[in-house]
């Protein structure tokens, strides 16, 4: 065989043998960061549970506020008691409607608002209190179902 073509036999051994070495370092690397993904992943789910209560609480606290503003016939308490109730459930609601499908068409019915916030949020901002008692009573029984889950 001529040193030409033994050149050009090693040389593509080590092009081989170059891509395998460079095929290994890259799957090395993706499955580190596949894993350092993975638990970047879970940390973050198990960070954002604590979130999520924290935000089921003040949704119920201002339900709570709003029912009790309802009751006393005080629309304006009643409306910002809403808006506070809203807040909480709006941080969490990429998990509602994701993994709490049924509760959240209860809770967060759109467009249809027939129930939940926003036929509360109808009725409420156009200065109507009669006939909220029972939807807001609704909805603090559809949130505090969320909680207990």
């Amino acid at each position: 065989m001529s040193t030409a073509i033994e050149n050009m036999i090693s040389m593509r051994r080590v092009c081989r043998n170059g891509r395998a070495v460079l095929l290994a370092i890259a799957f090395v690397a993706i499955g580190t960061n596949g894993r350092a993904d993975a638990d970047a992943l879970s940390d973050g789910a198990k960070n954002y549970k604590p979130y999520v209560v924290e935000h089921i609480g003040i949704a119920l606290a201002g339900a709570r506020k709003l029912q009790a503003a309802v009751k006393a016939g005080d629309a304006k308490a009643a409306q910002a008691a809403w808006v506070e109730s809203r807040k909480g459930w709006e941080a969490m609601e990429p998990v509602t409607a994701e993994y709490f499908g049924n509760l959240d068409k209860h809770v967060d019915a759109w467009p249809d608002a027939k129930q939940g916030y926003h036929a509360i949020e109808a009725a409420l901002f156009s200065g109507k209190l009669e006939g909220l008692g029972e939807p807001v009573n609704m909805l603090i029984a559809n949130l505090n179902k969320f909680e207990q889950r």
